[in-house]
């Protein structure tokens, strides 16, 4: 009698994989896994992600710099910040991929910033900068600020990039 073999393993999120010759591409994506197969990736791609796209002119020239040179292969990028509208065209323009870097804590630099957003962005960082601790511990009080906080951000994004964003990360880690 024969034993039922274990299910195979799946690929990593955010992981790029070979999946052996059967496969049509040679790569396979967590959201389209083509027929994973268990065996030891053949290649594979490293994604190298550069933070605070957008966060001032010289923060974006930098990084745009390391994505010309293809050392870096995507971005994560700000809004309301100083150079977010700018980052979002050259984006665009260049066919850089960007996701949305959350920012709960440093405060937005772009003219005209809503009041409300700024207001509540404020009310998120005296918490979560207290202590160290303070990011990891959930506080229910927040709890509209942070949809707020997080839905405008997310709204913004879409305004720029007129998509919203396939992933999104925390400023400083914050989205722990």
């Amino acid at each position: 009698m024969k034993r039922k073999a274990d299910p195979p393993p799946t690929p990593r999120s955010g992981a790029l994989v070979s999946v052996g010759p059967e496969s049509s591409g040679g790569l396979a994506s967590p959201r389209d896994p083509a027929r994973w197969n268990g065996e030891a990736p053949q290649a594979g791609v490293l994604i190298i992600n550069a933070d605070d796209w957008g966060r001032d002119h010289q923060t974006t020239e930098r990084s745009l710099e390391c994505f010309l040179h293809g050392t870096v292969s995507s971005v994560s990028a700000m809004v309301f910040m100083e150079d977010s509208e700018r980052a979002a065209v050259m984006a665009q323009e260049r066919g850089i991929d960007a996701g949305l870097h959350l920012n709960l804590t440093t405060p937005f630099s772009t003219p005209g910033c809503p009041a409300r957003l700024v207001e509540r962005q404020q009310e998120l960082a005296r918490y979560l900068l207290r202590h160290r601790f303070a990011q990891v511990v959930f506080h229910p009080g927040l709890i509209r600020c942070f949809e707020y906080v997080v839905a405008t951000q997310l709204d913004e994004f879409h305004r720029l990039y007129r998509a919203y964003p396939d992933r999104l990360d925390g400023h400083h880690h914050m989205h722990l």
